[in-house]
């Protein structure tokens, strides 16, 4: 059932579709806010101009709940009314002093008509004489537009109703029809309506006071109009009780339509960003060689995919900002308001779904390691880096002399120019004390080693390929020569000072029994009665130096190559019972333990019988020789692949009698023995010859040393089976 589930999981079409559903419910969600807009629209808080709407409005106002006079469209409707109140009383200052000026100059010319008036009385024509036509014609025009602004102004407010207005700067004032009298008592009669707002010696006031949510807005008031008249200026705005139970009813009504569209918007916003979820999880499956399958699309620009997400991002909010304004129609597009939902709608679901493709590409670049690898960037940065490397490389190429030319040449044309001047200075800088170090650097190893001191090194960074690099490499290279040459002609020394010592002493110690025991029968004759013991000994003495003096031509033999080698289908598995076989007797009275392992019945090789036979006699004799008594040996043939082909494998694993203060490498040189009080009967040759037969026969040979447990492990070239 799992692995269903999984299979139907990886599927492309399941994907498909929860892409297709994750756009249709961020299209649900965006349907809900655009008709959350249409429902604040009809009771938006328009001001006395141009007024807003903004998206805070619609979600604060109709996703919450309280008075309409604590809200958020309340706290912006009044300050619409401050600033076009804070406008009007400005361009009333502007028309006084226009009038004023012009009464001054002694012009009779009545405010309403004065562009006209002007004309008739002459004025302008004066102007023209003192080369003024153009500021007078536009400072009377502007003074026109500002009469008939404040005119419409005044009137739009009046006609408003519910609502009383105050604005007096110390010499000009605006007001209601209900703000007779003095400043107090309009005052007085303002703060006695249900809600107001008033500005005075600095400060704003406000009934009922404005939430804590919402102080900013207050705060800006404050500041906007001290920054305008800081001394003077008061300023009162009421609403009666009808003004504000009329609009809070519509807004109480539209919160109640507005319930399924928040219902819809927030279902839809958490089901597309739980699809979106699945999609970043599920996008970028992984084929059977373990790689993230990548589309076309995926293999775009990093910047381009980058640029269409914030693009898409940008355009949707910019949308959605636009639709939430009051005024929507900037986005009218064919007169039809279900038209142009539907319309822009699916534009923007369009955009969207260009989006989270391209977000989708992203992220399946990054499971496949790409993000960095596909942008443009890394190509332009990789396409230098080449370039680089090719220069570098043609400049390697060249001698020292070349490269030397090529830099001065470089510097000097660098420095030909003033602007340059800066970058040959910089260079010179980077690279000369690298350089200067370098060459203290090999000048130290150069007399260190001509002191003798052959391990020093030079140090060199690791891939480093400069002319001094490859110089102090060479140097380092030549005194670890040398310094190995040096070990190893000590080395030599010793095996030669020790061969000598061993072969005389092997060689002297059944030649003084032999010259003993032929004194002793001079002396007492052959027909003494120790005659035959003493002739007993000196037979075994001879075959003791026989057999030395022709280990020691094998030896010889083996390692110049001089023995005749004839490669034939050997069993090794044979050879080593017979050689168990043969040595029984001697396992039997040592009290050894053989352990014998194969992996099958015949374990052929390509080797010579008879040499094979030598290493295998070899080795078996080493067990019984040196093998602690009572303990196990454990002999193991096996078969492994390696690159030359087939191979068998012996290994002789045993624990030694005496403890073995020596290496592998040292038991492995002639007339060496891990005894070294030398009481048993070897000579100290087997292994060294071994090896030596076991390199004429194509095959390895090495021993191993883990405290006492001695391992002997041979190697051949396995019989092919076909042959």
């Amino acid at each position: 059932m799992d692995t269903k589930s999984r299979s139907f999981n990886d599927r492309f079409a399941v994907r498909a579709i929860a892409f297709v559903l994750c756009l249709a419910c961020i299209g649900l969600a965006g349907a809900g806010f655009m008709r959350l807009c249409d429902e604040y629209r009809r009771v938006a808080p328009y001001g006395p101009r141009d007024g807003y709407s903004d998206g805070r409005v619609v979600l604060l106002d109709l996703a919450g709940s309280g008075d309409y006079e604590r809200s958020l469209g309340f706290m912006l409707l009044s300050e619409s009314y401050v600033w076009t109140l804070r406008d009007l009383l400005s361009t009333k200052e502007s028309v006084e002093a226009f009038a004023g000026d012009l009464a001054a100059a002694g012009e009779d010319i009545e405010i309403p008509g004065l562009l006209r008036d002007a004309n008739d009385d002459g004025l302008i024509e004066e102007w023209e004489e003192d080369g003024y036509r153009n500021e007078a014609r536009s400072a009377v025009m502007r003074h026109e537009y500002d009469m008939r602004h404040l005119e419409q102004g005044i009137k739009e407010l009046e006609r408003t109703e519910g609502l009383g207005f105050y604005i007096s700067d110390g010499e000009n004032a605006l007001g209601s029809a209900d703000t007779a009298g003095g400043a107090a008592t309009v005052a007085a009669g303002f703060k006695k309506r249900a809600a107001w707002l008033a500005y005075e010696d600095g400060r704003l006031l406000r009934s009922p006071e404005s939430p804590e949510r919402y102080a900013d807005i207050d705060r800006q008031i404050e500041q906007g109009l001290y920054y305008y008249n800081s001394g003077e200026l008061m300023m009162y705005i009421s609403f009666d009780g009808k003004f504000l139970a009329e609009r809070g009813a519509a807004l109480s009504e539209a919160r109640e339509r507005a319930k399924p569209w928040i219902a819809a918007m927030l279902a839809g916003l958490a089901a597309a960003l739980a699809l979106l979820i699945y999609l970043v999880a599920a996008t970028g499956r992984r084929d059977e060689n373990g790689k993230v399958r990548l589309y076309a699309a995926d293999r775009i620009f990093t910047e381009v995919q980058l640029a269409v997400c914030v693009a898409a991002a940008i355009i949707c909010g910019i949308g959605a900002a636009l639709w939430a304004d009051s005024d929507p129609s900037r986005l009218v597009i064919s007169g039809d308001s279900v038209t142009d939902t539907a319309l822009l709608l699916g534009l923007g679901l369009l955009v969207l779904a260009v989006a989270l493709w391209f977000l989708l590409a992203l992220v399946r670049c990054i499971k496949a390691r790409r993000f960095f690898k596909n942008t443009l960037v890394w190509l332009l940065c990789r396409l230098v880096y080449r370039i680089l490397m090719a220069i570098k490389a043609v400049f390697d190429r060249r001698n020292p002399m070349s490269k030397t030319l090529i830099l001065i040449i470089a510097l000097c044309a660098l420095s030909a120019t003033r602007y340059l001047i800066p970058v040959a200075i910089a260079l010179i800088i980077a690279f000369g004390p690298r350089w200067v170090r370098k060459y203290s650097d090999i000048r130290k190893g150069v007399e260190e080693a001509r002191s003798g001191n052959l391990s020093w090194r030079i140090p060199v960074a690791e891939g480093a390929k400069g002319e001094f690099d490859e110089l102090a490499r060479g140097i380092n290279e030549m005194s670890e020569a040398s310094g190995a040459a040096v070990q190893n002609e000590l080395k030599n020394q010793r095996l030669k000072t020790d061969l000598i010592s061993n072969v005389s002493h092997d060689l002297k110690t059944p030649l003084t029994s032999i010259m003993t025991y032929v004194d002793l029968l001079k002396m007492e004759g052959l027909d003494s009665p120790s005659a035959p013991e003493y002739l007993s000994v000196l037979d075994q003495k001879s075959q003791r130096l026989k057999k030395l003096t022709e280990d020691l031509f094998e030896a010889a033999k083996a390692s110049s190559g001089a023995i005749p080698v004839h490669m034939e289908k050997v069993d090794l598995l044979s050879l080593v019972r017979q050689g168990l076989g043969e040595m029984s007797e001697g396992v039997l009275r040592q009290g050894l333990d053989i352990k014998l392992k194969f992996e099958s019945e015949r374990h052929y090789v390509r080797a010579d019988g008879q040499l094979l036979w030598r290493i295998v006699e070899n080795l078996l004799g080493n067990v019984q020789k040196y093998a602690l008594e009572g303990s196990r040996v454990y002999i193991d043939l096996t078969e492994r692949a390696s690159n030359g082909g087939e191979m068998t494998i012996l290994e002789m694993k045993n624990i030694s009698k005496a403890p073995l203060n020596i290496s592998a490498d040292e038991l492995m040189e002639r007339f060496i023995r891990g005894d070294e009080s030398r009481a048993t009967e070897g000579s100290g040759l087997g292994l060294a010859i071994a090896k030596d037969l076991a390199r004429l026969q194509n095959g390895w040979f090495e021993l191993k040393i883990d405290g006492d447990l001695f391992k002997a492990v041979l190697m051949l070239e396995k019989w092919p089976e076909a042959a």
